[in-house]
């Protein structure tokens, strides 16, 4: 099925919705995904995206492709640790002018990570306040107005603070999006996840998981900007020390081995 994705210049919508396709095959579709520049609609609704690798593959697929408009994730199994890795690629995406990730167990963490994603180049409109804690009311430094409607509450978030490792796109580039995040756990707050909030922690990264990699770079964001710091003398890859080159541009943290880090903001 993802073959047929590839190159594909006829297909405008695609539903395969309740398909049981597991992460394995959802993360061909995202990798597909880059390469296709017809589908405006993609539904993939009740299906898997559990694994990190799955999660990283749709972070770049929305960073890389430029024609998709609309796309359901609704009901994947996408936790707080899935959420991070496709915001890092969605930050990036002015695309995109409706996302579902309905019923997915992203917590407090995971909803703050996307939603503050999504308005990184968008107007952003979403019906998923109506739980308790919502995220507009948890957000940190934002300038964010929630107004309660009848069929739910709706976000303005058009001033709303980009992540960390994002410069916020002007206003009149801005495309109107928006986010369905209903039944998403938001007034639930993981242990194990990454929170940019309150990121102070003693780190022990399996350098091999997307995720890992994914943590340390926010975490290198978080640097440059002047929020936080490494701990002299803690940084260890392999129990041997390690420096991280956070002020280089471009840095590509190890593929592999166990990296010990001490990060206080």
């Amino acid at each position: 099925m993802a073959d047929c994705f590839r190159n594909n210049d006829k297909l405008l919508e695609v539903d395969l919705s309740w398909n049981g396709i597991h992460s394995a095959g959802m993360h061909a579709i995202s990798c597909a995904m880059n390469e296709n520049f017809s589908i405006e609609k993609l539904k993939l609704s009740w299906n898997a995206v559990s694994s990190s690798t799955c999660a990283e593959g749709f972070g770049t697929a929305f960073k890389e492709n430029c024609v998709l408009k609309e796309i359901s994730l609704d009901r994947c199994g996408i936790g707080p640790r899935g959420a991070l890795l496709i915001s890092r690629g969605l930050q990036e995406n002015n695309t995109l002018e409706y996302l579902n990730f309905d019923g997915n167990p992203l917590g407090q963490q995971g909803a703050r990570q996307l939603f503050l994603a999504a308005c990184a180049k968008a107007h952003v409109q979403g019906n998923s306040l109506e739980e308790e804690g919502s995220i507009a009311d948890d957000l940190p430094d934002s300038n964010i107005v929630a107004e309660d409607m009848n069929a739910g509450a709706v976000v303005s978030a058009a001033n709303a603070k980009s992540p960390a490792w994002n410069a916020p796109t002007p206003a009149a580039e801005r495309v109107n999006r928006k986010l369905s995040m209903e039944g998403t756990s938001m007034g639930f707050v993981s242990s194990d996840a990454f929170d940019p909030s309150d990121p102070d922690k003693d780190y022990c990264f399996d350098m091999s998981d997307p995720y890992s990699r994914t943590v340390i770079l926010n975490c290198v964001e978080l640097v440059r900007a002047g929020k936080g710091e490494f701990l002299d003398g803690r940084t260890l890859l392999n129990e041997q020390p390690f420096s991280i080159p956070w002020r280089q541009e471009e840095w590509n943290p190890p593929q592999s081995g166990w990296l010990q880090v001490s990060f206080a903001s």
